[in-house]
């Protein structure tokens, strides 16, 4: 509650600066068949699918492997 009465309009310092590599990603992204992704796990690992028959499926085994 003191950051907030004291800083109402900004924050003292950014809250977060867009890298060049974060640029130069947007401005040319990467074409890729894939329309879905979901972490399948709890180790981080993403299943993508290009259909949402196959997203469905990835996320029953992400709910199996409690990561969902």
């Amino acid at each position: 509650m003191v950051w907030r009465r004291a800083f109402l309009i900004n924050p003292p310092t950014t809250i977060a600066a867009i890298s060049a590599a974060s640029w130069k990603a947007a401005l040319a992204p990467v074409t890729s068949p894939y329309l879905y992704y979901v972490v399948i796990d709890k180790k981080g690992d993403t299943a993508f699918a290009t259909t949402l028959e196959q997203q469905n499926a990835n996320i029953a085994l992400a709910k199996r492997n409690g990561a969902f």
